[in-house]
């Protein structure tokens, strides 16, 4: 059986988002093939749209399972504190004389917190067992809902004779300001003011007009805008 990419690069980059918290966690393991190394190095620059989140370097000692399965076994941060470095947005940790296999976690984040449908997030890690040996490991994860800024949607409803919209603000949960949603239904409907709710996506509890934002109505138009900074997903609802 030919040897898979981990053994022939000795080591794998992955990376998984948190929508929630929108940082993104990039693991690197090296010597998978558990090679005796004299003076191992890991080089690690993120890129230019990503900032590394301080204090989220760590590392875990490995094995590998007799299916080649990476099983993570105790964090050994501390045995390298003098050894790692994470200067001008790069990681770079001398593992030095190494037999045992490694995992190397860390977090980053968007630089400017707006996650655009065309943004790319990925991470290329240099591993060097040995002098005039380089392994480049990559990886590239994409956001949920990622470039998703607004949307709408409506519903026939037969009972009431009327149609329920449900506009859909930030689902990205991009950080945004000054944000305005505006909304002209034009002829053939009858925007149904007392209907207008704003609420955060996921939530039963209405923002408060005048606090959270401000409501502009004219005719089957509509204008509401955001007080604050938003950073999170909003549904804004109505009938006619």
């Amino acid at each position: 059986m030919p040897p898979n990419n981990n053994t022939k690069n000795n080591g794998v980059k992955n990376g998984i988002a948190n929508n929630e918290t929108k940082e993104i966690t990039w693991t690197v393991d090296i010597n998978y093939n558990q090679l005796e190394l004299d003076n191992a190095k890991l080089i690690d620059e993120i890129a230019e749209n990503q900032s590394l989140v301080d204090g989220s370097v760590k590392i875990s000692e490995t094995t590998i399972n007799g299916d080649g399965d990476i099983i993570i076994g105790n964090d050994v941060t501390g045995n390298f504190t003098d050894k790692i470095r994470t200067n001008n947005n790069l990681v770079e940790i001398d593992f030095g004389p190494i037999h045992q296999s490694y995992r190397v976690e860390f977090a980053t984040i968007d630089k400017d917190g707006i996650y655009n449908s065309d943004e790319v997030y990925e991470n290329t890690a240099q591993f060097i067992p040995r002098k005039g040996e380089e392994h480049n490991l990559y990886a590239n994860v994409t956001l949920p809902n990622q470039g998703e800024f607004l949307g709408k949607k409506g519903l026939h409803n037969k009972e009431d004779w009327t149609i329920d919209w449900t506009i859909d603000v930030n689902k990205s949960k991009s950080k945004l300001t000054n944000v305005t949603v505006k909304d002209n239904l034009g002829e053939g409907q009858i925007l149904l003011e007392d209907t207008i709710k704003v609420k955060k996506a996921g939530s039963h509890d209405e923002l408060e007009k005048g606090t959270d934002y401000t409501l502009y109505v004219k005719g089957n138009t509509l204008s509401i805008t955001f007080q604050d900074e938003i950073t999170d997903a909003y549904e804004i609802t109505y009938s006619s």
